[in-house]
């Protein structure tokens, strides 16, 4: 489970992928964890260099389109106060943009550029708080730590994209743009697997990427993805067990008891424990995060695993992150560090049955949104994904020469004040 008691700043950054190359992706894993970590990772890379997927992607037979997916309440309160604090924004195959709301906003590619951090898979990031409603209908934002020392209660703040955008800043887990910083997902293998991944640096990068794009149907069944995302189970689960193996620390306790006279007796006994899971998943992501801050870690701030030996999970877990990157995915995620105003968008497809809601409409308007609905309520996915289909200039174009890499951070907080709110 998520640790409930995180140590602040302690996976709050996003740090440049280091590879010590005078070691062999396998042996740096074996070295820093063990053999059968070593031989899960090797299993996995396999799998997805065989990964089927379309041969030769084309807008036509890989199309992406890009947006993000609400419903009535989400479009009328980011309508209230400016826009939508840090959307999560989906970049994929109409068939996969189905979930995760009614109302689809959808965007330009054009308008999309590196320095929104779009990762290579759902990044699982932070999510907007929706605060509180009180009698009243005003929706308010209440604060993180509710109480003063003396335990009076705090005041609530306004509802505002500011107010948000610094609630979202300051998570739990990390600012919200960064990836593995969703509450509760942090023993997830897919927030392990997004902490270890790397913002697209161009937008060529990402329509050349369009093949990473698994598709049911298309590209095979539900059942053949499903299995590859056991096998990364698998490989967090293997490094999971290695790290509590390996790092156990001895304390020394102090026993009270009555010997036969009913004295009071103190004995010094050795106690060793193990680390709990939340640390080692603590521990997961901030190395795949690869945080300059991993020493405030309970890993190893609480004497689990020294500091000398970080470099080189470090390394071994930045390995991981290699294999993983070009990895067959539902979709890409951006996160723009930003409140996105409506009109951003280009168009929003919209349920028939809110096409007489006249407030909603009146918002679209407003924001000089066309609406273009869909009808089917047996299966409204299919409905909608055809209606996505039909929206040529809003697909992507195929990208010039280049391929998905590796490379430095682009971005990531490049926007860290308020002027995006």
């Amino acid at each position: 489970m998520a640790n409930p008691n995180p140590v602040k700043g302690a996976i709050s950054q996003l740090g440049e992928r280091v590879i010590d190359t005078s070691k062999g992706i396998f042996s740096a894993i074996r070295d820093a964890f063990n053999r059968e970590s070593a031989g899960n990772v090797g299993v996995l890379n396999t799998e997805i260099k065989s990964f089927p997927s379309v041969p030769e992607p084309t807008i036509n037979n890989a199309p992406l389109i890009a947006g993000h997916n609400t419903n009535r309440t989400g479009i009328i309160e980011s309508n209230k106060i400016g826009g939508i604090p840090m959307p999560s924004l989906f970049i994929t195959d109409p068939k996969n943009a189905q979930s995760f709301g009614e109302i689809s906003l959808i965007m330009d590619p054009k308008k999309l550029d590196p320095n929104m951090n779009i990762y290579p898979t759902d990044a699982y990031t932070g999510r907007q708080p929706k605060g509180d409603v009180l009698s009243s209908g005003k929706r308010v934002l209440p604060p993180r730590d509710p109480y003063y020392e003396d335990g009076s209660r705090k005041p609530n703040k306004a509802y505002t994209s500011r107010n948000v955008m610094t609630d979202m800043r300051q998570g739990e887990y990390g600012p919200a743009y960064l990836p593995a910083t969703e509450s509760g997902s942090q023993d997830y293998s897919g927030a392990f697997r997004a902490a270890t991944s790397r913002p697209f640096q161009s937008i060529d990068e990402v329509k050349n990427a369009r093949a990473q794009i698994f598709v049911e149907g298309r590209d095979a069944e539900e059942k053949v993805f499903d299995e590859f995302r056991k096998k990364f189970d698998e490989v967090k689960y293997s490094l999971m067990d290695d790290l509590t193996d390996k790092y156990k620390k001895t304390e020394i306790r102090t026993r009270r008891s009555r010997n036969e006279k009913g004295e009071l007796i103190k004995t010094q006994e050795p106690v060793t424990r193990s680390m709990p899971m939340s640390t080692v998943n603590e521990l997961l992501i901030a190395l795949g995060r690869n945080d300059a801050d991993i020493a405030r870690t309970a890993a190893v701030s609480e004497g689990f695993v020294p500091i000398d030996d970080i470099p080189k999970l470090r390394d071994a877990v930045n390995r991981v992150g290699e294999v993983m990157q070009t990895a067959p995915t539902k979709y890409f995620e951006a996160k723009p560090n930003q409140s996105m105003p409506l009109s951003a968008f280009d168009s929003a497809i919209v349920p028939r049955d809110l096409m007489d809601d006249e407030e909603l409409m009146q918002v679209f308007r407003d924001n000089n949104l066309p609406v273009t609905p869909y009808s089917d309520f047996v299966l409204p996915r299919s409905q909608r994904e055809d209606v996505m289909r039909g929206m040529k200039d809003n697909l992507f174009s195929v990208g010039g020469a280049g391929t998905v890499g590796y490379g430095a951070l682009q971005g990531v907080g490049e926007d860290d004040g308020e002027s995006g709110s």
